[in-house]
């Protein structure tokens, strides 16, 4: 069962070298694609008034300093605290045994 199984793990592994093979080398024997060919330069139309709205003109002193009490890759950053009034807990009912002091135990052969 083993002789079979490493013959079949040799020939599987050759099988996927060829396969390699057959990728990287085209018809005429060379490697394929193995020169970088920048991309074509791409001029760009600023005379577009969307691109010009997508530019803020004023920051907003509230989000700067935002960011910087919560800086945005400080390990401790947590959400700011949600701003809620504190609920009023009612108070709680006296309780009836709260002046009871044990003074000792009974105890006897029938009761105890």
């Amino acid at each position: 069962m083993k002789r079979y199984a490493v013959h079949a793990l040799v020939v599987l592994n050759l099988l996927l070298a060829g396969v390699l093979v057959w990728l990287w080398i085209d018809q005429d024997g060379q490697l394929r694609d193995v020169r970088w060919t920048p991309p074509l330069a791409i001029k760009p139309d600023f005379s577009t008034a969307t691109h010009a709205a997508s530019i803020p003109h004023r920051t907003d002193m509230t989000l700067v300093l935002a960011t910087l009490e919560r800086p945005l890759f400080s390990p401790s950053r947590r959400p700011p605290p949600p701003i809620v009034a504190a609920p009023i807990a009612p108070e709680p009912a006296p309780d009836p045994l709260g002046n009871v002091l044990i003074q000792g135990i009974y105890s006897g052969p029938e009761t105890g």
